[in-house]
């Protein structure tokens, strides 16, 4: 006889897909609002760069319809004077104006000459002809008017001239490949810029990533909690701070006549000033000092956070074994708080190669350019100062690429030694 049994655990029935998604609805609804931010803001301006592979022209913009419409465009607004605001001599004005003569009748630009100077060569053969020698003299008149011809591209008409000759620096959003990156990889200072980078960011790392850990480990052992609430509260401050008001306190405490520093130094203890800003040893140190002071502090809140989840049964088990301070922390408190590090870590490492403009652009000055200029001062100077947008947009695109090879890297080192990694 069967016995009827209490207590069983009900299985639960499986949702079907229709079911699911009517009990679901609202939080894929609540969804489209992310997905529709980062599709508007982040995915599409992703296309424009294309601006690195392009002669990039701002008036034309990045999709330009027609490379032969804009060339042409851009031929019809040469003109004699521009040349000779740029130092043009005779022959290289004569040159420019025998193109500009050239037009068709109702496209000739206003002051365009009507004769072809005698002295000028046939230039029609020059264009036309692949001689080396021959091309090399057009070249050579081009740059006596100010103009440069562009390594890789063939000269076929004058129309053609003024874009890839004169063009090239002034842009006509057509397509040019890899042309900007050779440039940049061809220049001293895109070099100098990574060594930089990559030095004032290692330094950053060395110093600056241990520096919360260790603030933390000792924010955690006071037993005054009123004290160390003041202390949380003193610390974070800096992270507020811009670092235009960074660079000022900077500028008041180690200026080498009127520094605070300095003052003391010379007046109380009797020793030579120190140029804290202008020597590029010591601008190295005051940048870095400066980074870690301003924020340790906020780095503290994520390894506090990670410490109050360690389970306090740990720390009493410990005590009953006669463990101490030292011992709890090196056996309890750092492996406890270790994901975390290694997490926060590969992140550093992924921004190797990534810097933000405010901080070196703020503090440095042009005594100490070889060391202070970095990338992103380097694509704020070429980009934004000098026009040259698809220069300064296959630096940013190099960058990134970089970065992501070195968080790749990092992610993957960190999981095969164990530990979670960030995907």
């Amino acid at each position: 006889m069967n016995k009827k049994v209490d207590n069983v655990p009900k299985v639960p029935k499986i949702l079907g897909k229709s079911s699911y998604f009517k009990r679901s609805w609202m939080l894929y609804l609540m969804l489209l609002l992310p997905i529709a931010f980062f599709t508007i803001f982040r995915y599409i301006p992703m296309t424009n760069i294309v601006i690195a592979f392009k002669n990039y022209n701002i008036f034309h913009g990045v999709w330009a319809a027609s490379e032969e419409k804009y060339c042409h465009e851009l031929e019809l607004n040469l003109t004699v004077s521009d040349t000779d605001r740029t130092g043009a001599t005779s022959m290289g004005g004569d040159l420019l104006s025998f193109l500009l003569a050239t037009q068709e009748p109702e496209e000739k630009t206003e002051g365009a000459p009507e004769d072809i100077p005698e002295d000028i060569p046939a230039i029609s053969e020059l264009i036309e002809t692949e001689d080396p020698a021959e091309a090399e003299g057009l070249t050579t008149i081009l740059q006596s008017a100010g103009l440069t011809r562009s390594e890789g591209h063939t000269i076929a008409c004058g129309r053609t001239i003024c874009c890839e000759v004169y063009g090239h620096k002034q842009n006509c959003s057509h397509w040019v490949g890899f042309d900007w990156f050779k440039t940049a990889f061809q220049s001293r200072d895109f070099w100098r810029a990574i060594r930089n980078t990559l030095w004032l960011n290692f330094l950053d790392l060395l110093m600056g990533f241990p520096a919360p850990i260790i603030l933390a480990l000792l924010l955690n052992e006071l037993i005054f909690r009123n004290f160390k609430r003041v202390t949380q509260t003193i610390i974070y401050l800096p992270h507020f701070l811009s670092w235009i008001i960074v660079s000022g306190i900077a500028t008041r405490l180690l200026a080498t006549e009127t520094g605070v520093v300095n003052i003391f130094l010379a007046e109380n203890l009797g020793m030579d000033k120190i140029n804290f800003l202008m020597d590029k040893g010591n601008w190295v140190l005051t940048y870095i000092l400066f980074g870690v002071w301003k924020e340790m502090g906020w780095g503290t809140i994520i390894y506090l956070a990670a410490i109050t989840g360690i389970n306090p049964e740990l720390y009493e088990a410990a005590e009953v074994d006669g463990a101490g301070r030292w011992r709890k922390l090196w056996n309890i408190t750092l492996p406890g708080i270790r994901p975390t590090i290694v997490i926060l870590l590969i992140m550093n490492i992924g921004r190797i190669l990534g810097i933000e403009l405010d901080r070196p652009f703020t503090m440095a000055n042009p005594i100490v350019r070889d060391v202070a200029d970095v990338l992103s001062t380097l694509v704020y100077r070429v980009g934004i100062q000098s026009f040259q947008f698809s220069l300064t947009a296959a630096i940013g695109l190099f960058q990134s690429i970089i970065c992501v090879i070195f968080l790749v890297a990092a992610n993957t080192i960190a999981r095969r030694l164990g530990e979670r990694g960030i995907w």
